[in-house]
């Protein structure tokens, strides 16, 4: 890690806490907003760069001219309307404003510090017993400072829907993330930014990353990492006979282990029934995966053109205010319409082209890298959160394709 690197990694490292962990909620997540982008407006300004740009004023008026659009089709206004796409598209302006092409390095060792050093507490949580009667305490002590109250985070470590000062049990670790299936998204996108950066998928700390992501049970998660593995492994300059060997071994132990592996068997049949259920009957308070890609298609197929459900009060009538239908790429289509949704979409996957391109790898394995990070954001309303907003807007700027300093036109 160079020494331009290690001067903004620190940026990187406060906005995935900020952007992740279950911590900040509410008004706590507001007011952090406001201070992380006003340091970071103040690094701009340190470095004599103008602030703002008509490319990225473009983007902004383009969804506030939506979210009006909405609330006149559908009803539905509230105080979020003044601040909700600053709150998207800020803090990540402002980053690669900052850092250029830096901010991939900057992503991952964020990552893959805060992804260790969570599990590091984790294992000790859980294992230690004195370390998690501590951990527990330290719970209910940062608790009032959190922005929803309750005792489940440490900033950096979250236990999620955990029973008052229980027994030390094993429980999927959600690292610093609000559940495990949200931190597994997070780890596959280090484990493809390092295979990117170092040129090799099965590097040091790729394999500690997959490890971790073991500990979080995240069917997704496996699902995505073998995907991505699997194809580099078959694309690899060994010998035919091994590859020929080894792929069918992983798909066996991949359906071995979801076929014996009672909960990961009973979570996706059962949040399958019941998600297809609350659609047949028309509940909307329902918050599986499976309903809210089904609800998400039925909202875009009603509102193609310019989407529904920016914000929650222009979706009232479709899902209740604890739902989401926002996930994945459905929902980002039904959320905001095909063609800011196309746009997104298109320059997104821009972004993560450019990204491999420029170390060297080609538009198929971009393609499948993806592909890969696709399928679990399936699983969460992550598409439009801090992490892939950069490549967005690595996409939506950059007009080179090797990594050189202005090769982002700001």
């Amino acid at each position: 890690m160079n020494a331009n690197n290690k001067n903004t990694l620190w940026i990187t490292i406060i906005v995935l806490i900020y952007e992740y962990s279950i911590f900040f909620y509410g008004d706590l997540r507001r007011i952090s907003w406001v201070f992380i982008s006003l340091i970071l407006i103040i690094v701009l300004i340190s470095k004599k760069e103008n602030i703002f740009n008509n490319k990225f004023i473009f983007i902004l008026l383009s969804v506030y001219a939506l979210i009006f659009i909405q609330a006149l089709l559908y009803g539905g206004i509230s105080i979020a309307a003044l601040y909700k796409p600053l709150m998207i598209f800020l803090i990540p302006f402002l980053m690669i404003k900052i850092q250029k092409e830096k901010f991939l390095v900057n992503l991952f060792n964020g990552i893959y510090i805060l992804s260790v050093l969570s599990t590091v507490i984790f294992f000790l949580y859980t294992l230690v017993r004195p370390i998690g009667i501590f951990i527990d305490y330290l719970f209910y002590f940062l608790a009032p400072f959190s922005g929803n109250g309750v005792p489940d985070s440490i900033i950096v470590f979250s236990v999620p829907d955990k029973p008052q000062f229980s027994d030390l049990i094993w429980t999927r670790n959600a690292g610093f993330s609000h559940e495990p299936g949200a931190f597994a998204v997070i780890i596959l996108l280090g484990i493809i930014l390092n295979s990117i950066l170092t040129r090799n998928i099965f590097e040091r700390k790729n394999l500690i990353l997959s490890f971790i992501m073991l500990t979080t049970f995240s069917t997704a998660g496996y699902a995505g990492l073998s995907l991505y593995f699997g194809y580099f492994l078959w694309r690899a300059k060994i010998h035919s006979l091994i590859k020929i060997l080894t792929i069918p071994i992983i798909i066996s132990l991949v359906f071995y282990t979801y076929n014996n592996n009672d909960f990961m068997n009973y979570k996706i049949e059962s949040s399958f029934n019941s998600d297809i259920y609350a659609v047949e009957s028309g509940q909307t308070m329902q918050r599986g995966r499976f309903f809210a890609f089904i609800k998400a298609a039925e909202v875009f197929i009603s509102n193609p053109i310019t989407g529904r459900g920016i914000l929650t009060a222009t979706e009232t009538d479709i899902v209740d205010e604890r739902a989401s239908f926002g996930y994945g790429f459905m929902g980002l289509l039904a959320n905001y319409g095909i063609i800011f949704g196309s746009f997104y979409l298109l320059f997104f996957f821009r972004g993560f082209k450019i990204a491999f391109n420029i170390y060297g790898f080609s538009k198929k394995d971009a393609v499948v890298g993806f592909l890969s990070i696709n399928l679990l954001l399936l699983t969460q309303p992550f598409f439009l959160s801090i992490p892939f907003v950069l490549f967005f807007l690595f996409g939506y700027f950059s007009n080179r394709k090797t990594i050189i300093e202005d090769s982002i036109k700001l």
